[in-house]
């Protein structure tokens, strides 16, 4: 099949999902869901059933190999850390992409580096260098496993954002229109769109 042939069906599959979806929520209200209080909580159950959708796709096809982006945006976020070991500053130095990727991509090593730094910022700068440089080729790597163990880290950092931004868009739409249908809908053809599953499964900042 063409790509956008692909494309096509993908978009006719996300209407599809979507209204199943409420369709299926609005049957269930009408015949067994009478309390009030409850059907304004159960509203939401929806958008629930979507991000746990969305989420598990993106757990099971996250583990896909290697990305030819990618290594650039960990070979910064490392050079970043090894940096602010010798006292320099922990700045990108490079700005063709918005620097909270870089800053992103220090999550999975961050706590440990706090405690190298602070265990190491009492004694000469040469051990603070040595310590963070050190800790840059144990979590980090230049390449291989432990490598590509990191990438994976910073992938699901990358799941975590776009399981929120589903979240936002929820409740944006809902405090702007007051209708979860609307709300669902705008969501559903966010987190459904065959660009969101792409991307967000690869740490880049696309």
């Amino acid at each position: 099949l063409s790509t956008s042939l692909l494309l096509i069906l993908w978009s006719i599959a996300i209407l599809f999902i979507s209204f199943l979806i409420m369709f299926g929520y609005k049957q269930l209200l009408r015949q067994h869901l009478t309390h009030k209080g409850y059907k304004s909580i159960s509203r939401h159950i929806p958008i629930c059933i979507l991000i746990v959708f969305c989420i598990a796709v993106g757990v099971r096809s996250i583990d896909y190999g290697d990305h030819f982006d990618e290594g650039g945006y960990i070979d910064t976020t490392k050079r970043m850390l090894e940096q602010v070991g010798s006292g320099g500053s922990l700045l990108p130095h490079w700005y063709g992409f918005p620097s909270l990727i870089f800053y992103l991509g220090l999550l999975p090593v961050a706590p440990e580096a706090i405690i190298k730094q602070i265990s190491a910022s009492q004694n000469i700068s040469s051990q603070s260098d040595s310590a963070l440089s050190k800790l840059a080729d144990q979590r980090i790597g230049v390449r291989g496993l432990k490598r590509y163990q990191y990438i994976l880290k910073t992938r699901y950092i990358s799941l975590f954002c776009y399981g929120t931004s589903i979240i936002l868009i929820y409740l944006i739409s809902l405090k702007m229109s007051g209708n979860w249908r609307e709300a669902f809908s705008a969501s559903a053809f966010f987190g459904l769109s065959w660009e969101a599953l792409y991307h967000f499964r690869m740490f880049t900042p696309d």
